[in-house]
């Protein structure tokens, strides 16, 4: 079942995710502004949750989550990436874990856990069918719960764009990255998502930026500063307007 599903697997790219995204400083940005979220889940004594990490990927995010005493079940259709998130929460000490190599649509299907948490980082982009995800997401959520939803923005991909001399044409799929890329080929409009997540009755209660600044300035002049002070500006920025809807990834924080 899972070979024949449409969406992206990494296990081909599972390495150069690794160096270019997760062992890069826009790494540690986008893991910052979400653990920055999701501080009310971080907080020492709280009770443990059932969290859902869908389409994990090596689970750097999750992990800090089960550090805290959460319960978490992490799925990918990527072999490669569930052995290396399992070997991470290995070296890590972590046990209130387990791996499933299954689609998040197969979760739902052949599993009748409900989740306290589900997050969702930078996958929705890849599916075939957005919409359905999310509602397979929803459908998971336990009464109550909160989605950690992270997605590519179409806006900031126009931007990076125009930026680069490329000036946006509407039919232009290029623009939004090729098959043996790294960048999404499905870049979502916020406003859509927005519009998707209220019929399912999820209420936003935080919206960031991730990425406001790093992706567009000038990459010899970004090597001149220090990782701390591009920090601090992205963190400054990320949950204020118009910087939001510009980001080269949007992180919604919602309840259901």
């Amino acid at each position: 079942m899972i070979e024949n599903l449409p969406d992206k697997n990494f296990d081909l790219f599972a390495h150069r995710l690794n160096k270019n995204i997760y062992g890069s400083l826009k790494g540690e940005i986008r893991l910052k502004i979400l653990l920055n979220d999701l501080g009310i889940f971080l907080t020492e004594g709280q009770k443990p949750l059932d969290i859902l990490d869908a389409g994990c990927g090596f689970g750097q995010c999750s992990s800090m989550l089960a550090l805290k005493g959460h319960h978490l079940t992490l799925c990918d259709i990527s072999a490669n990436m569930i052995d290396s998130a399992k070997a991470d929460y290995h070296e890590k000490g972590i046990i209130n874990a387990k791996f499933l190599h299954e689609s998040i649509q197969d979760h739902l299907i052949g599993n009748r856990a409900r989740y306290d948490l589900i997050l969702c980082h930078a996958v929705l982009e890849w599916a075939e069918d957005p919409k359905e995800m999310l509602n397979c997401l929803n459908q998971m959520l336990k009464p109550e719960g909160y989605l950690s939803l992270m997605f590519f923005n179409k806006n900031g991909t126009i931007l990076k764009a125009v930026l680069r001399g490329n000036f946006y044409p509407k039919d232009c799929g290029f623009l939004f990255g090729r098959s043996k890329s790294l960048t999404p080929t499905n870049p979502l409009i916020p406003e859509t998502v927005y519009q998707w997540m209220d019929a399912l009755n999820l209420r936003i209660i935080k919206k960031s930026g991730v990425r406001v600044f790093y992706d567009y300035c000038d990459s010899a002049k970004r090597e001149g500063l220090s990782d701390e002070d591009v920090l601090n500006c992205e963190l400054s920025f990320s949950q204020s307007e118009p910087f939001i809807s510009i980001a080269r990834y949007i992180h919604i924080l919602c309840r259901k």
